[in-house]
Formats: structure tokens, C-alpha cells, sequence
């Protein structure tokens, strides 16, 4: 009985090995150009065990030797078969002009059990997806993003303001510890004000009170839990099992917060009438659009504009500040070039009397256009 067992064993082990080796030279047969992989984990072994983020593990499939030369490269992302594309050109027909016949997303959510996860741009899918590109895309063109500069503006008077309280030079850093300042927190407060004012029309006055509540759903939506990282995990790596293991974009407490607060912001805005160029002005657009749009409108789903908000706060939050972060350090290493653009802003805002405009920014602005193309 024993050796029955242990023949059957084999077997299967030996059949699963067949099996994954096959799978796994699916590039191989197909001549494509591809870059080595390990079974079950593919390309991404690093990533998996934390030795790298997810940017670096592609930045380094990307500089493999195996892709050197090539124009686009067969990779594994665990089980999945992925082409990792390298060439400009072939970047920007995807990116542009055959946009539209890559409508479809590796990543998703439930669409049945995560409505508010999966009903944005990140994660819909055909058709779907297509509806909110169209509707998304005029709304933040070039010219509504800057009817939105001036609500920019105010959050960055209240910014300068903050920093003016603290009332220390530049030498007290070298005296007292409390002249220390936590960069990344500033910027997260910072820009924890600005998507509450653009979003949701709200004064969130993170900068003044750092435990406030629209603060803290900012922390809670980027909270590592185990939970959250199971959840996350089966979304982006293994989307077919979304429904099996009820996948959530977002926690619980987070999806309440959203709710009531677009809710909220937008009843409220309905009944006073007024207008700031906003995401919330956007979304009343929208629903009166509503009343004539086809019955199959992800516009008459009831999630829709609580899903936009909830994604954009995701993704725009910790990416925004981090990146901002990122900037301000990268110039306190190289003060020739930090001295270089405090000139250029300077000298625009003597020629702008004080305050800059949207249209100096960018279009005048060439050497803070150049600092900004290398850290993005």
C-alpha cells in the first residue's frame, strides 16, 4: 500500500513538473525574446521575498542582459504570461494611438462583491472601461486642470503659512533638535489638504491638526494589515480568484468614510449653488448628464462617483507626497542646482508680481519643467 502511495506520489509531482516546465517556456516557444524564469514565482522571486519594491523589480527586468537590444521582452509574473515592452516607440502606440484596443486589465476587483474597487479607471475592464475614459477624459484636460489652480494656490498660502509659524532660520537646524523638520509628513499633510479641497470641496486643515479625521482615512487607506495584503495580493496576482476569496480594494471603514463623505459634499454643494471648479462641480455635471445617458450608463450605478473619489485619494495621496519628498531631498544633495531654481522662481515672481500664475508655471518656468521631467 505504501509503495502504491508513494508510486502515485511521484507521479503527480513528476506530472506537475511537466506540467509547469511546459507552462513556463511558454515565450520559449513562441521564439519570443524572453528572460529566464523561476517556476511558480516567474520573475518577481524578489519582490515576493521583500528585497525589492515593486519599481525596482521592474526596473531591473528591464535592464536584464536577457533584454538588452530587444524592443519588448517575455516575462512571468508568477504564473502569468506578461510582455515587459522597451522600446519608446512601440510604448507610445500602445500608450496612444492603439490606446483604445487595450481596454482590458490583468488586475480587477469583484465587480459583484467590490463594486467601489473596481469601478474606476484602474481596474474596469471593455466597455466599462471605455465609458469612464471618455467621461474622465475631457473633464481634466489642460484647461480644467488649471480653473483648479486656484484652489491650489490657497492650500499652498496655508502651507507657507505653517512654515512661517515654525520661526527658525536655516543655522538652528545645526542647534536644536526641534528646528528638525519630518519632511515626508509635512508633504503628506500638505497633500492630504489639497485632495480634500479638489475632491471634496472640504477644508480638511491637516496642516493644523494632523489627526484630523480626513487625515487619518489617508493613513487607514495605505494600511499595511495582513488582511489588506492577502486582498491586495489576490487582485493584482491572481485576479481570477477575486470572488473566491472576496477581495476588497478598500476596508470597510474606508468605504463608510467615502460614502458619507461624497454624499455629503454633494448634497451640499446641490443645495447652497455654489461653484470651485472642483471634482464635486464635476460629479453634479455628471449626474444631470445622467438623466440622459443609455440604462446600462455606469453613470446609473451607485457606487460611480464614490468609486472616482475613493481611487483618486488611493492613488493621488501617499504617491503625491512621496514623490514631492523625493524632489525637495534629491535638491538639498545638489545645492548648486537648488540655488539654480530658487533663482528661476524668484525671478518669476517679481515678474509676476508676488504670486504665480498658472500659465508662468508651465510655460516659463524651464529649469523647474526640467527638475520635475527627471524625478518623475
Amino acid at each position: 500500500m505504501f509503495n502504491i502511495f508513494l508510486a502515485l506520489s511521484v507521479s503527480l509531482l513528476a506530472a506537475a513538473y511537466c506540467w509547469l516546465r511546459q507552462h513556463f517556456r511558454y515565450w520559449e516557444r513562441r521564439r519570443v525574446p524572453h528572460i529566464p524564469s523561476t517556476l511558480i514565482v516567474g520573475n518577481i522571486f524578489d519582490l515576493l521575498r521583500y528585497r525589492c519594491c515593486f519599481g525596482e523589480q521592474f526596473e531591473r527586468l528591464y535592464n536584464h542582459e536577457a533584454a538588452g537590444g530587444q524592443d519588448f521582452v517575455g516575462i512571468h509574473v508568477l504564473h502569468n504570461h506578461a510582455l515587459l515592452l522597451r522600446d519608446p516607440a512601440l510604448i507610445k502606440r500602445v500608450l496612444v494611438s492603439d490606446f483604445s484596443a487595450f481596454a482590458s486589465r490583468f488586475e480587477r476587483s469583484d465587480a459583484v462583491g467590490d463594486a467601489m474597487g473596481s469601478l474606476n479607471l484602474f481596474f474596469a475592464e471593455y466597455d466599462v472601461w471605455k465609458e469612464i475614459h471618455n467621461i474622465f477624459s475631457p473633464l481634466f484636460a489642460h484647461g480644467k486642470v488649471k480653473q483648479m489652480y486656484p484652489l491650489l494656490e490657497e492650500i499652498g498660502g496655508k502651507l507657507e503659512t505653517h512654515m512661517n509659524a515654525w520661526n527658525f532660520t536655516a543655522d538652528d537646524a545645526c542647534s536644536y533638535p526641534s528646528a528638525v523638520v519630518e519632511v515626508k509628513e509635512l508633504c503628506a499633510l500638505f497633500t492630504t489638504d489639497i485632495i480634500s479641497s479638489l475632491e471634496f470641496g472640504i477644508a480638511a486643515n491637516s496642516l493644523a491638526n494632523p489627526h484630523a479625521e480626513f487625515r487619518r482615512m489617508c493613513i487607514e487607506v495605505n494600511e499595511p494589515r495582513l488582511w489588506r495584503l492577502l486582498h491586495l495580493f489576490t487582485i493584482f496576482f491572481v485576479p481570477e480568484r477575486v470572488r473566491l476569496v472576496r477581495a476588497h480594494l478598500y476596508s470597510a471603514e474606508y468605504e463608510k468614510f467615502m460614502r458619507t463623505s461624497i454624499e455629503y459634499a454633494i448634497e451640499e454643494r446641490m443645495r447652497s449653488g455654489n461653484q470651485r471648479n472642483d471634482l464635486i462641480d464635476i460629479f453634479i455635471a455628471l449626474k444631470r448628464q445622467a438623466a440622459n445617458a443609455a440604462k446600462d450608463s455606469v453613470l446609473h450605478q451607485s457606487d460611480f462617483f464614490v468609486a472616482q473619489a475613493a481611487f483618486l485619494l488611493l492613488a493621488g495621496f501617499d504617491t503625491s507626497s512621496s514623490t514631492i519628498t523625493f524632489t525637495l531631498y534629491e535638491l538639498a544633495k545638489q545645492p548648486e542646482l537648488q540655488q539654480r531654481l530658487r533663482a528661476e522662481l524668484r525671478q518669476a515672481l517679481l515678474k509676476c508680481g508676488g504670486a504665480l500664475d498658472y500659465d508662468t508655471i508651465c510655460n516659463e518656468l524651464e529649469f523647474m519643467g526640467m527638475v520635475v521631467d527627471e524625478v518623475l
